[in-house]
């Protein structure tokens, strides 16, 4: 295998199932390649909304501190390249190919997933790259999750809200305790809010290790940012991602822990500036198009908030949401969440085994009996431009409901 796409073709098949949780296969391979010990600060993020903000700005910080930064998150919107980062820019294709030659090279007969074979990349990457911080975003939980194999310095776990119920269980605490399995004795933790911190105290007490030694755990909230940092937020040419402070207050407090120096509001107020975060409350003057990832009853509340402000400040009369979603995912909750800032829908079919068809949306949301207007197509692209095209000068688009919809317009704008 000579090129990435064959790579990637190639580890999409090794395993027969997209996610098979469990972290002995992930850490055979690792020790192998002496991945275990990382001698770079680490940062693991777990959450349910806001983990790309926070790494995003986690590695903003570092930048701007002249610190050799790693980030690895996921799922990516165009290119696979965008997973891994180091030192601001996107992983080349070529140490792509090394690294994964070099896992191939030990894996043996143990069977790897897809995402268990990335993050192994991601880390051999990150290792010989000589990192002062290394940034790994947790794709699913976290207890079981591949990322977990490292020790962090200070784990983060942004929110708890329902999602991948069908792994993480049905109940708030559960989702909490396979989260909060990020979180080492001896180690800082910090957590987004107080609800999520009240979950995260409750999940630990199935753990017997946590109950014996609790007085070992470092746990705690978020700090408030300062009153000039928050002034700043509500100014685009500060904050043009449209960052929550939630998340901003997040990557400060990881970061000053794992650094143990106290950051200088114009040093904040620059990576807020510069951070770099695609498909998250994006905004596209020239096409009157917002793109974001949103795609549960959580993010969808944060998404209709942001929308009503936009709405109210730039005079915009109409909102037409292009949404395409996976079906696993909580479709009614996310399309009320919304429903009193979009005025028309439109349903789409993705190109995806796991995707709701545009139908079963439509039919979700008709049962909703909210009364806007509501049509489905099968062509992504297509009803993307005709709808561009037909708006108004205070109408705009949404593109949401998952990163695979967003990633195709973002692919089509470019």
């Amino acid at each position: 295998m000579k090129t990435l796409a064959d790579w990637l073709t190639h580890i999409e098949s090794l395993h027969p199932s997209e996610i098979e949780l469990g972290l002995d296969r992930i850490r055979t391979v690792a020790d192998k390649l002496s991945l275990l010990d990382q001698t770079s600060k680490v940062i693991l993020v777990a959450g349910t909304n806001g983990k790309g903000s926070c790494c995003a700005m986690l590695e903003s910080l570092a930048l701007t501190n002249q610190k050799r930064v790693g980030c690895y998150t996921s799922p990516h919107l165009v290119s696979f390249n965008e997973r891994i980062r180091v030192n601001g820019n996107n992983i080349d294709d070529e140490s792509l190919v090394r690294a994964f030659q070099k896992i191939e090279d030990v894996q043996g007969e143990i069977k790897l997933t897809f995402f268990e074979f990335t993050t192994l990349a991601a880390l051999v990457i990150f290792q010989s790259a000589k990192l002062d911080l290394i940034i790994l975003e947790i794709g699913l939980g976290g207890r079981q999750d591949a990322c977990n194999i490292i020790e962090p310095d200070v784990s983060v776990i942004t929110t708890i809200a329902k999602d991948h119920i069908d792994w993480l269980g049905d109940s708030l605490v559960d989702i909490a305790y396979e989260k909060a399995g990020i979180i080492r004795s001896k180690k800082p933790a910090i957590i987004g809010d107080e609800n999520s911190l009240k979950l995260v105290n409750s999940g630990l007490e199935k753990d017997e290790d946590f109950k014996s030694h609790s007085h070992d755990y470092k746990i705690k909230l978020r700090n408030n940012s300062s009153d000039k940092i928050l002034d700043s937020l509500a100014q685009p040419q500060i904050n043009p991602k449209k960052l929550l402070a939630q998340n901003i207050q997040l990557a400060i407090d990881a970061y000053e822990c794992v650094f143990k120096f106290k950051l200088e509001n114009e040093i904040v107020i620059d990576a807020i500036r510069n951070v770099h975060l695609s498909g998250r409350f994006q905004i596209s003057e020239k096409y009157q198009t917002i793109l974001d990832v949103a795609h549960n009853q959580q993010s969808g509340e944060n998404l209709a908030a942001q929308l009503a402000s936009f709405k109210a400040t730039n005079g915009i009369k109409k909102i037409v949401a292009i949404c395409g979603m996976m079906a696993d995912k909580s479709i009614k909750e996310f399309l009320e969440a919304l429903s009193s800032v979009v005025d028309d829908w439109v349903f789409v079919d993705l190109p995806l085994s796991r995707a709701a068809s545009a139908k079963q949306l439509k039919e979700i949301y008709e049962l909703g009996g909210d009364g806007q207007s509501c049509l489905t197509h099968a062509n992504l692209s297509q009803v993307y431009k005709n709808t561009q095209h037909s708006l108004k000068s205070d109408e705009w688009l949404l593109v949401t409901g998952s990163f695979v919809t967003v990633g195709q317009i973002v692919a089509d704008l470019n």
